[in-house]
């Protein structure tokens, strides 16, 4: 991505172009039988929507400032798949994001613990963490970044919509940016069309690097 777009914009916008410290553990709460069978239903509840995410996506993002000016444009292709890490099943996440004739990338892990729904981005070396809050009819997940003081200083918002020509990611979200004497507010919109409900091969994606992996991924309209 454009150097200012690295050097001005919070690492959420390179996301889901796709989160939160570890959940605490119960520390010794026994948890009694009923309990149990309900984490364990909110649990699969909340790995079926992440299921949603699965396959490969492609589309384009605006950012605009506060007055609506749109500074940058993005095409991005973002794929989804499923992976086991110690046993525990994590969503994987990889997008590369086209700007100008400049590339980027990003990864993304998500994951369900104890009846939560978590997500963790890099991008250029930094990591963010998410915590998924989920909408009442299910199509739709907020994620806010509780690795910063002011929790609603980023906010994605990820809505899946079926529609006539197919299945739709539609993501809008804001973030704070300053450059150390004042702060403002980003805005991003965008939408990303689902492709195909299987994600590109990716060569023994635990033996290489993340940055080897990433370029095998273009956009393909």
């Amino acid at each position: 991505m454009l150097l200012t777009m690295q050097r001005h914009l919070p690492t959420f916008l390179m996301l889901m172009i796709a989160a939160c410290p570890l959940p605490a553990q119960p520390g010794g709460t026994t948890m009694s039988e009923a309990e149990i069978t309900e984490l364990a239903a909110k649990e699969t509840e909340l790995e079926a929507l992440l299921e949603r995410y699965v396959g490969r996506w492609v589309g384009r993002y605006e950012v605009k400032n506060i007055a609506k000016q749109v500074i940058q444009r993005l095409e991005v292709e973002q794929q989804y798949w499923w992976e086991y890490e110690d046993n525990d099943r994590i969503l994987k996440g990889q997008a590369v994001i086209a700007s100008m004739g400049t590339l980027s990338y990003s990864q993304s892990k998500s994951f369900v613990d104890i009846g939560k729904v978590y997500s963790e981005t890099e991008s250029n070396g930094a990591i963010h963490y998410y915590v998924g809050h989920i909408s009442n009819n299910g199509n739709t997940i907020n994620w806010l970044d509780v690795g910063t003081q002011d929790k609603l200083a980023n906010k994605l918002t990820d809505t899946f919509e079926i529609r006539p020509e197919g299945e739709y990611l539609v993501i809008e979200g804001y973030g704070q940016i300053s450059d150390g004497t004042t702060t403002g507010i980003l805005v991003i919109n965008g939408e990303l069309r689902r492709v195909s409900k299987t994600p590109l091969e990716l060569e023994s994606p635990k033996k290489e690097p993340v940055e080897q992996q990433l370029p095998r991924l273009r956009f393909r309209y």
